[in-house]
């Protein structure tokens, strides 16, 4: 068996943004920049920009990154989008049709290879037909964007 070697804590930079409060209102049909506002504990390795709501890579390498989003005042038989996109261009998306009303959950993990520059940022749209729905924020197992490098 073949030992799997990680490289030291250093070399591992990992980030994690969330939304500490809700974000009211989205616009129909429109996607929305998450206003992540708030660095999870525990995740300060600089990578988080806080100004431009995104986590900026320092160090290139492997990464699995994890965007998730809970909305709520969903609409019922409507669908909600959430969008990562790496530098400013959309690099991977989930749609999900919400049966029900009130929450609802979006989110994925992607690995992926990301270079020192590059940006990553978290859109939301709801496809509602009411400018009512909200991004709910709080804690940071709520609505938040992860990157940690695997190698």
């Amino acid at each position: 068996m073949q030992e799997i070697i990680q490289p030291p804590a250093f070399q591992r930079p990992s980030g994690k943004l969330y939304l500490s409060a809700p974000q009211l209102n989205l616009i129909d049909m429109m996607p929305i920049k998450v206003l992540f506002d708030a660095i999870a504990p525990n995740y300060a390795d600089g990578i988080e920009d806080l100004v431009n709501n995104r986590i900026t890579i320092t160090l290139p390498g492997f990464y699995d990154v994890v965007a998730h989003a809970i909305l709520d005042e969903v609409i019922a038989d409507k669908a909600y989008e959430i969008w990562l996109y790496l530098n400013g261009l959309v690099e991977h998306h989930d749609l999900k049709h919400s049966s029900n009303v009130n929450f609802l959950g979006l989110g994925y993990s992607l690995p992926c290879y990301l270079d020192t520059g590059d940006f990553l940022e978290v859109f939301i749209t709801s496809y509602a037909g009411a400018d009512t729905v909200d991004v709910y924020g709080g804690v940071p197992i709520q609505t938040f964007l992860a990157v940690q490098r695997v190698r």
